[in-house]
């Protein structure tokens, strides 16, 4: 997957091993707009394969406890939950919700060399990499 590839290469570059990396996919349901709770054929499962299981964590504001639980993955209850002492974040769907992130409050004292995946591009490139430690990228920069 390119989104996996892009993000490996990234974190190859100052020798930090992917399998180690505390990731965060966030939007597990097929699509944020108009919100569904479905996890059905969602690309964040085939993405979610990719990494290594023990490393990953998972969130949607809107599929079911239970659904979540079911992918065996660890998921996550709270947005900041998903920043604090992680490595990166993997934005796949377009939850509305996501629009209303503290982001500042978010990405502070994020750890050097922190991955702000956009896969929707809802963020504005140059409002995230002002934060200190942060690499935004997204399907088609970086």
């Amino acid at each position: 997957i390119h989104i996996y590839k892009k993000i490996r290469k990234y974190f190859n570059s100052f020798r930090a091993d992917i399998n180690k990396q505390k990731i965060v996919v966030i939007g597990i349901a097929f699509k944020g707009d108009p919100a569904t709770s479905d996890t059905r054929n969602s690309s964040s499962l085939d993405i979610l394969r990719k990494f290594n299981k023990k490393q990953v964590f998972i969130y949607d504001p809107v599929a079911s406890k239970e659904d979540l639980k079911a992918l065996g993955y660890k998921f996550l209850k709270n947005v900041s939950s998903c920043f604090k002492n992680k490595n990166a974040v993997i934005i796949m769907n377009n939850h509305d919700s996501y629009k209303q992130w503290d982001l500042k409050m978010l990405l502070k004292g994020v750890p050097e060399n922190f991955v702000f995946f956009d896969g929707w591009r809802m963020f504005d490139e140059e409002n995230i990499n002002n934060f200190k430690n942060v690499n935004y990228m997204s399907v088609d920069i970086n």
